[in-house]
């Protein structure tokens, strides 16, 4: 029989949990930021430490490297006392609080451990000398320690004092890295950092936080882009389509409701034309992939993009954004782990249900709206049509449940199979004999018709009785690799004319 059986074994304990892993070292980051948040702090600083070194093979040349992090604020600071609980788990002075951002008090200690062996927190309060304590990993192990020491008075290292410029605040070292993205290249992790965080805390900034990486401030970045502050120069910014409202019962309070927001954006026609399938570098400047999906906001801080909610992804939801936002009261109606990376949100659920009921009308309408630009785009544009003389495409609604109607000509043909993203055609003059020619397209290869060839009103009739007919010559016409198109086009126009 085990005479002494703690919770956890503390050796083993720190071990695994280090193995618990962030979705990337700004989501580690972004604990400590929440942290400084709830201090009141109104700066905060991260500094990089690199040093030069060759990571990379054999006679590779070196380059920066970062062996530590450091992240400062000005906040009201830490007494010695909860200083040292801040480095224990789940040892908040806030436990299950939800007015703000933590919850456990796991952040800062699951954070640290997930990227570094050691770590080392400063802080002082107003008229008080700042104080140090120490997450040593190794120490743990190697069954050394078994409590978190005492906090004890200390003189700030002089390799900080320029980041302890204010009347109280707190300064955190992470030290033996272990893990840090990037391979620890400096100039990719300050880039990646200033987006992802300028991201997840855009509400905050917008608001009048300031968040510094290296000295350099990080901007706000909107993925619905909204914000004025994250346009880029010359950039105009969406439009704002919809607001909705939703009262939803908190979890274990029945009779009371919160509630969220859903707000929904169409990104500028121009950056439809410039940023097409094929425009790679317009594309990444603006980062229109990378933010795609419906952004989920907790307390001003966003949690996750969804890219699929609802449905299969198609070209045009990249043209469009949405975005929920809600407060910490509904963490478990969202799925909220304390780690805060992501929610589940899943078919089958009443507030996924919800959401759909509240959303999908909406996201249907503007999914029809990169539709309607292409159709109205000018000959010479410069999309991917560039060259034909467009007058017509035969696009979108793609949702599932409106795929068995029968499409009126110049809608979208539904895949008899259901498949969401269906083969869309352009009709276009053509000096060549064939049919039809294949274009580049957004999400799949589009297929050009020419209007004047004798094929033309018989595909109009097959199109007119039988849509799905019309679907399944379109997607063949897709499909089709051959060298010879005006055989196919000949053939395909026999076949059709028997059929009349």
């Amino acid at each position: 029989m085990v005479a002494h059986c703690p919770l956890v074994r503390p050796d083993h304990f720190i071990k695994a949990t280090r193995e618990s892993g962030y979705r990337s070292t700004a989501y580690a980051l972004a604990e400590l930021i929440d942290n400084s948040i709830e201090a009141s702090a109104t700066t905060i600083r991260i500094r990089l430490v690199a040093v030069q070194r060759e990571q990379s093979g054999p006679g590779r040349p070196a380059m920066p490297r970062v062996v530590e992090i450091v992240v400062a604020d000005d906040g009201h600071g830490m007494p010695p006392q909860v200083l040292r609980s801040a480095l224990q788990f789940a040892g908040s002075t806030r436990f299950e609080s939800r007015e703000g951002l933590g919850r456990f008090g796991m952040g800062l200690p699951n954070a640290s451990v997930s990227h570094c062996t050691l770590t080392e927190v400063y802080s002082w309060v107003r008229g008080d000398r700042p104080h140090r304590a120490v997450l040593d990993c190794g120490a743990f192990e190697r069954g050394e320690l078994l409590e978190i020491p005492p906090a004890s008075p200390a003189v700030i290292p002089a390799p900080y004092e320029d980041l302890a410029d204010s009347p109280s605040g707190t300064i955190v070292a992470w030290k033996q890295l272990c893990r840090v993205d990037h391979d620890g290249k400096l100039d990719a992790l300050e880039e990646t950092l200033r987006f992802e965080l300028g991201r997840l805390f855009r509400v905050f900034i917008a608001k009048g936080l300031r968040i510094e990486v290296n000295g350099v401030p990080v901007a706000p970045f909107d993925p619905l882009y909204l914000l004025p502050q994250s346009a880029l120069p010359g950039d105009e910014t969406a439009t704002l389509v919809e607001t909705l409202t939703l009262q939803l019962p908190i979890p274990g309070r029945p009779d009371e409701t919160s509630p969220i927001t859903i707000r929904f954006s169409l990104l500028p026609e121009r950056w439809q034309r410039e940023c097409g399938r094929g425009r790679v570098t317009e594309r990444r400047r603006r980062r229109i992939d990378e933010t795609r999906g419906v952004s989920v906001v907790r307390g001003g801080r966003e949690i996750e993009i969804v890219t699929s909610l609802f449905r299969k992804q198609h070209w045009t939801d990249a043209w469009y954004r949405a975005e929920i936002r809600f407060d910490p009261v509904l963490d478990e109606l969202f799925g909220i782990t304390h780690t805060k990376q992501s929610v589940h949100i899943r078919p089958g659920q009443l507030l996924h249900q919800q959401l759909d009921a509240a959303m999908a009308p909406v996201i249907a309408r503007l999914a029809r709206t990169p539709v309607e630009r292409v159709r109205r785009e000018p000959s010479g544009s410069t999309r991917a049509t560039e060259g034909l003389a467009a007058t017509a495409v035969i696009a979108a609604d793609r949702r599932r449940s409106e795929a068995s109607a029968a499409p009126a000509t110049g809608s979208v043909l539904a895949d008899p199979a259901g498949d969401e993203q269906a083969p869309s055609t352009i009709e276009a003059g053509s000096a060549h004999g064939a049919f039809f020619r294949h274009v580049a397209g957004e999400g799949a290869v589009q297929v050009a018709l020419d209007a004047s060839h004798p094929f033309r009103p018989a595909f109009q009739e097959v199109l007119r009785r039988d849509p799905r007919a019309a679907s399944l010559i379109i997607d063949l016409l897709r499909t089709h690799r051959g060298g010879d198109v005006e055989g196919w086009s000949r053939r395909l126009a026999a076949v059709l004319a028997g059929r009349r």
